[in-house]
């Protein structure tokens, strides 16, 4: 309980500095606003809010940029030691290699402003570097910062407000040096300087981070979890799993399993590991809880297991997340009608799917999704003797038959 306090409170420290760099940036300028605009003085309040607006936009073009220079950081020192394009996300917007060559995709992860994933390089001597790679965003806020800082001061007096605007990018820089390098779980999210002290402490977490790496080139390649190397997917041992990268695989595992239909597996492996305590990151948490419920709502359902895994927070969850990542909206689909039998929400929530599948960035994804939508759908049938939509006939790779 201690170990997680402290979590709490580095993570809440951490994620204050940047509320504290926007309002010393946003207060410095107010404060040289009121000191040098003499329309202010003379009641011009137009002016005022003129500038205030400009202190705003400032401030919101300092964070965009910031963002934009940090997962470039990652690409840029990333491909340095050895590491390929995989995919690179600001906001919502992803551009993404595939088979076919670069696309431009949709995909929104709630609490991160962007992502560069790269694919990792040989090892050698069991060994490949990740420090460049972690820290790498981190490096080039810290740059910008500091060619910013220079502007700024030679820019302090023919040109203050010019320089002001620099300042305010560079003190920008400083909350996201420290906001990524110092070690924090920030919002149930490890950071980049969490990452690259885990993989130096602990021995297996190296190799916890290479497969992840493999496992998301192959993805975004197109190819189901179920058809990569069985190697990749064995169950960290109990301490292992404490760490966040290990623990990541132990949910890859589960992710396996319900692409292979082995229901009853999973959530065997979900219920110990969401009642265990370990390093599996909130957000992997929660998508957990998602694939717990839909295999109760598939098998011999446990009404207060059910329960418990639907708490308020995995609601909250699940209202926030259901709009962009297709498992949470696979499992709504599963509440609505295995649960409510409500067809009307269901076939809102299948058109939903389908306008979340046309800009998912992860083919195999969908084509995973989709079987596990029509599982759902056979349950129901089963259940209540109806079919929602078509009457369609369902094969799979084992040869057998479902209609």
């Amino acid at each position: 309980m201690k170990k997680k306090n402290k979590k709490k409170w580095l993570s809440t420290f951490v994620g204050g500095l940047l509320g504290f760099a926007v309002g010393a940036a946003g207060g410095l300028l107010m404060v040289k606003i009121a000191d040098k605009t003499d329309s202010i003085r003379n009641g011009g309040m137009w002016t005022f809010v003129l500038n205030i607006l400009i202190m705003l936009g400032a401030i919101y073009a300092s964070m965009f940029l910031h963002i934009l220079v940090h997962e470039g950081g990652h690409l840029v020192f990333g491909m340095l030691t050895g590491y390929k394009f995989n995919s690179f996300r600001i906001g919502s917007r992803i551009l993404l290699k595939t088979e076919q060559g670069l696309r431009w995709k949709k995909l929104h992860i709630q609490g991160t402003a962007g992502q560069c994933l790269l694919d990792p390089p040989e090892l050698i001597n069991g060994r490949m570097p990740y420090v460049l790679y972690n820290l790498g965003g981190v490096l080039m806020n810290f740059l910008v910062s500091l060619i910013c800082l220079v502007i700024s001061l030679a820019l302090w007096k023919p040109h203050p407000y010019g320089a002001e605007c620099f300042l305010i990018i560079a003190l920008m820089g400083c909350a996201f040096i420290l906001l990524n390098g110092i070690p924090a779980v920030m919002g149930g999210m490890p950071n980049d300087g969490y990452n690259a002290w885990t993989i130096r402490k602990f021995p297996g977490a190296l190799r916890a981070f290479r497969i992840q790496m493999q496992i998301n080139q192959e993805v975004s390649r197109g190819r189901r979890l179920k058809e990569l190397p069985e190697e990749w997917f064995q169950m960290p041992s109990d301490e292992d799993m404490q760490n966040p990268l290990s623990a990541a695989i132990g949910v890859f595992v589960c992710n396996r399993l319900m692409d292979e239909h082995r229901f009853e597996e999973a959530d065997h492996q979900i219920e110990k590991l969401l009642h265990t305590e370990n390093g599996i990151i909130d957000l992997h948490r929660k998508l957990l809880a998602c694939d717990g419920i839909l295999c109760q709502l598939l098998g011999e359902r446990n009404e207060e297991a059910l329960d418990g895994l639907l708490d308020k927070e995995q609601q909250k969850f699940m209202k926030a997340f259901g709009k962009s990542l297709l498992s949470v909206t696979r499992t709504q689909y599963g509440l609505a009608l295995l649960k409510d039998q409500d067809t009307e929400k269901g076939e809102e929530l299948r058109k939903r799917f389908e306008k979340q599948a046309k800009v998912y960035p992860y083919e195999s994804d969908i084509q995973s999704e989709r079987e596990l939508m029509d599982q759902i759908d056979i349950s129901f049938k089963e259940q209540t003797g109806q079919m929602i939509g078509p009457e369609k006939e369902i094969t799979y790779e084992t040869g057998s038959k479902r209609s």
